[in-house]
């Protein structure tokens, strides 16, 4: 394992060990999918914010949070020291891992994604192994709600592309969380959720081997931006 520093990225330190995952059949760690996150809230969540106030607000919760979250016994007890979007967004885009021991962190060997709708009160869940993780992305949900104040639970696992390998899950949620938030702000004003959060085919987002060259190209871009202004 290399601890040798690849990029910072605002909130997040990518290592040597970590950009390695971003290679065709590695499966991908927490650090990997919040650094994408974080790209995208700093250069998509942040500007649209600041240029359209009528716009859907979206919070992405990161990897650790969710799994804080979701292992605490009284998720109530993180209310006050939990990002403040977390109560105020109309999307909220969580990673759900399946690691079962909260004391070992980089656990686990899969990950879905459940985006929460407060308006509708609804949470989706999108898994790349369908149903695989749906145990887990329910207690998740079952803590999230007491957090929110959620009264009545509405659970859906939607249809979801499915990976071919057991590597992939990771950039599969990074690619739903890339193509929904886009479509949530190009569609944002007029917005639809039965039609806009569905996948209706495998070829609507981006291909994991495609996502990964992006991502490994986006951190060398990153760091030769930070480079350049050393």
């Amino acid at each position: 394992m290399s601890r040798a520093i690849v990029l910072f990225y605002h909130d997040v330190v990518l290592y040597k060990d970590d950009f390695e995952l971003l290679n065709e059949h590695q499966w991908l760690n927490d650090t990997c999918i919040e650094f994408y996150m974080e790209y995208l809230e700093k250069t998509k969540l942040i500007p649209q914010k600041n240029e359209e106030e009528d716009r859907l607000t979206i919070f992405l919760l990161r990897p650790g949070l969710t799994f804080l979250i979701s292992n605490i016994q009284d998720a109530q007890f993180l209310a006050s020291a939990l990002p403040r979007e977390i109560y105020t967004a109309e999307i909220i885009f969580m990673p759900i891992n399946n690691n079962p021991n909260p004391t070992r962190a980089g656990g686990g060997t899969h990950w879905s994604l459940v985006v929460y709708l407060r308006a509708q009160q609804r949470f989706l869940h999108y898994d790349s192994v369908q149903g695989f993780n749906i145990a887990v992305a329910r207690a998740a949900v079952e803590r999230v709600a007491d957090l929110l104040d959620v009264k009545e639970i509405s659970f859906l696992p939607m249809l979801t592309p499915q990976q071919d390998n057991g590597a992939d899950c990771g950039v599969f949620v990074i690619s739903i969380i890339d193509y929904l938030v886009n479509r949530i702000l190009t569609n944002s004003t007029n917005f639809d959720t039965d039609r806009e959060m569905q996948i209706s085919s495998t070829n609507e987002i981006t291909s994991p081997g495609e996502m990964r060259l992006r991502l490994r190209q986006l951190v060398e871009q990153l760091r030769g931006d930070s480079q350049s202004l050393r």
